[in-house]
């Protein structure tokens, strides 16, 4: 437990910390059970050690289990909307399910990630139910090996931009503006390069950064495959420098991915909606999507009045 909690320290600046730091959960769950057998064999200062260190793991999101705090839960003749990401995994090819998965959620706005050509061409064909439609990269610049991200809605979109991506990243990020109670909503989406190597980190946290720096004032959302877990230094620094809440909080861990067999289905959250301070958060769940390996993101959200 020492030695896995001095690794998670490094997590800021080295990538295999940054690594394990995504696993805190799990090393918790497995401290907790050491500190347990500590006791039973009566090792009462090794177990009290084992229990303070699993503590410190589990805390950060055992924490968003707790109330959310919000002082404004009157919602009568408000406007609401229901706001999905979802990563459609690139390889997938049961086009079929997201008919489903639509007919099932019935969003107002959905992000995309992993966006393939015969996806976009799914997305296309959508728009008698969704006649508003935003892609990164543009049109022109599309090829049969392209992983997109996009933004589906049935409520007009005022405005849209590609926000331009640090170097060596070729995707831009994409805002679009609509209106939630009468006011401008604004949403942005990104999906940055999974971790797992230096460079690896240092492109995706260039991302983060160039989110974190947006103006987030009034009602704004951030959702995507961030590919980046919420006990991430890189999490904690997006939320500190964007002003941005995680809408998990009052709703549970959520988790989203599972990994591979190799590291022992582990499941984490790397699939966010992130909320400013005028937006609250009515329901939050994750929904499956055939043939998705991630977990969708489902938010019905409000305006703070």
């Amino acid at each position: 437990m020492i030695a896995a909690s001095l690794l998670i320290w490094t997590a800021s600046w080295f990538w295999v910390g940054e690594v394990a730091a995504s696993f805190s959960w799990h090393l918790g769950l497995a401290g907790s059970a050491g500190a347990l057998l500590l006791a039973l064999v009566r090792r009462p200062r090794l177990a009290l050690l084992a229990f303070l260190l699993s503590a410190s793991h589990l805390w950060p999101e055992l924490s968003l289990w707790l109330p959310n705090g919000s002082a404004d839960h009157s919602t009568v003749d408000r406007e609401e909307l229901t706001i999905a990401s979802c990563n459609l995994l690139w390889t997938n090819l049961k086009h079929e399910g997201l008919h489903e998965w639509l007919d099932d959620v019935d969003p107002d706005i959905v992000a995309f990630q992993e966006v393939s050509p015969d996806w976009r061409i799914v997305l296309e064909k959508l728009s008698d139910r969704y006649p508003h439609l935003f892609l990164s990269p543009l049109e022109e610049d599309w090829n049969r090996g392209t992983w997109g991200t996009a933004v589906l809605s049935r409520i007009p979109l005022t405005e849209t931009r590609l926000i331009a991506p640090p170097e060596n990243v070729y995707k831009p990020m994409i805002e679009v503006v609509t209106t939630l109670g009468g006011k401008p909503l604004t949403l942005r989406t990104a999906h940055p390069i999974r971790p797992g190597k230096s460079w690896r980190i240092e492109r995706r946290n260039a991302v983060l950064n160039i989110l974190a720096h947006e103006d987030w004032s009034g009602q704004s959302m951030l959702l995507g495959d961030l590919n980046v877990t919420s006990t991430s230094p890189a999490f904690s620094s997006l939320l500190q420098n964007s002003g941005l809440h995680d809408s998990r909080a009052g709703f549970g861990r959520q988790p989203s991915y599972t990994t591979p067999v190799p590291l022992c289905n582990l499941s984490v959250a790397i699939d966010h909606v992130l909320v400013s301070d005028a937006i609250h958060v009515l329901e939050r769940r994750t929904e499956a999507l055939a043939g998705s390996d991630h977990l969708s993101v489902v938010v019905k959200v409000t305006a703070v009045e």
